[in-house]
């Protein structure tokens, strides 16, 4: 079990600044974050996909 949420075959791309992407086919969801902060990229990326996973959560 993967210790981030999403599905098997989901694409996520990190960039140097703190932007960041997740394709995931399965569940027909595309989320993109955009945002200037290289020292605190570390911290967002994670929340960002628990927040989009966390709000898709019925």
């Amino acid at each position: 079990m993967s210790p981030a949420p999403g599905s098997k075959g989901d694409a996520t791309w990190f960039g140097v600044t703190g932007t960041t992407f997740v394709i995931d086919p399965r569940e027909k969801l595309v989320a993109i974050l955009m945002a200037q902060a290289p020292s605190g990229r570390g911290q967002m990326r994670p929340l960002f996909r628990n927040l989009v996973y966390g709000a898709m959560a019925e």
